[in-house]
């Protein structure tokens, strides 16, 4: 019709989000992983790096490679890493002994001992160090350190791994505040698990035998004491630099 102005949509610029609920295994892991921040590595990124490598090597990247010649050639192939500018400089390495290192390389069993850390940009890293990590000779300078640093990471790592294990299988029977509240009350000091307000003291004894027989005593114990460490760590600490195990890009 003639003079009559018919309004026009609105058309939103975005659409909301649907927020889904974060699972128990999810809460608890962002606290248990903060611990990892507990152990400081022993020694400089670049000592830990050199330390592994022949020391003319050092000198070489340490000459002026401004100018074209044998160094700068040398530096431009073990740079050519492909997709390096996307992707962290990690590199692995092998914290086992020469004969556990030699039967890896040649096939017959595989790196287990293994750590990695963010070598500084400037500084070539193989291109699979995944595959060829370097060797952690006995004679680097930071060597007893480097390996008592490893020994505590991998306690630290089993630890957290174990407790992650656990609150899988708690999680799969327990699923409403007011069986957590039954089963393991300290619980709900760390988790949010729906509404906490008007929790009924009842839950099947049936539940409560399973949630007992995956979650024993001891194991509540332990792990309630791990998260009430972690809890008082920093809430968002800076990615980790270090770790052992082999790097998985979710480097808490």
């Amino acid at each position: 019709m003639a003079g009559v102005r018919i309004p026009r949509p609105l058309l939103m610029a975005g659409t909301a989000k649907v927020m889904t609920p974060r699972t128990m295994r999810q809460q608890v892991e962002d606290y248990l992983l903060r611990i990892r921040h507990t152990l400081a590595f022993p020694c400089s990124f670049e000592d830990m790096y050199f330390g592994c490598l022949p020391p003319a090597l050092k000198e070489l990247m340490e000459a002026d490679t401004s100018r074209p010649g044998r160094v700068s050639n040398l530096l431009s192939t073990m740079f050519a890493t492909p997709d390096r500018t996307a992707k962290p400089n990690i590199l692995h390495v092998s914290a086992e002994s020469d004969v556990e290192y030699r039967n890896a390389q040649e096939g017959r069993t595989g790196f287990e001992n293994v750590f990695w850390f963010e070598a500084p940009m400037h500084m070539p890293v193989p291109r699979n160090s995944v595959q060829h990590p370097f060797f952690l000779p006995t004679d680097h300078p930071f060597h007893d350190a480097v390996m008592e640093w490893v020994r505590q990471a991998f306690l630290i790592e089993d630890e957290l791994q174990k407790s992650l294990e656990l609150i899988d299988r708690y999680s799969a029977i327990v699923k409403t505040a007011t069986q957590v509240k039954n089963t393991w009350p300290e619980l709900l000091n760390f988790i949010h698990v729906g509404r906490h307000e008007g929790l009924s003291n009842q839950v099947a004894k049936e539940l409560r035998e399973q949630a007992a027989k995956v979650m024993r005593p001891t194991d509540k114990e332990a792990l309630t004491f791990q998260l009430a460490r972690a809890v008082m760590l920093p809430e968002n600490p800076p990615p980790i630099r270090a770790w052992v195990k082999f790097y998985t890009g979710d480097n808490k």
